[in-house]
């Protein structure tokens, strides 16, 4: 299992060493991982987001959770301004 973190250096969950599924910190069951990595919420069934390496990030490219194995890069786009 992998270690999750959130910004703020704190535990929040685990990512299976097969990489498809996402625990909560009391080992429940909470995502899975398509095949094409994206995250999908199980009591819901909806995307949530997208998994990086040992990361995951949100829809706009925003790490989320990470883990010290996968460097922190975000996707988001720069916005254009003008003056």
């Amino acid at each position: 299992m992998t270690a999750l973190f959130n910004k703020d250096t704190d535990l929040v969950g685990w990512l299976s060493d097969d990489k498809k599924n996402i625990f909560d910190t009391n080992m429940k069951w909470v995502a899975f991982v398509a095949s094409d990595t994206s995250v999908w919420n199980v009591s819901q069934k909806n995307w949530c987001s997208h998994l990086y390496g040992n990361n995951i990030r949100d829809y706009n490219g925003k790490t989320l959770f990470w883990n010290p194995d996968t460097p922190i890069s975000n996707t988001l786009k720069k916005k254009n301004i003008i003056q």
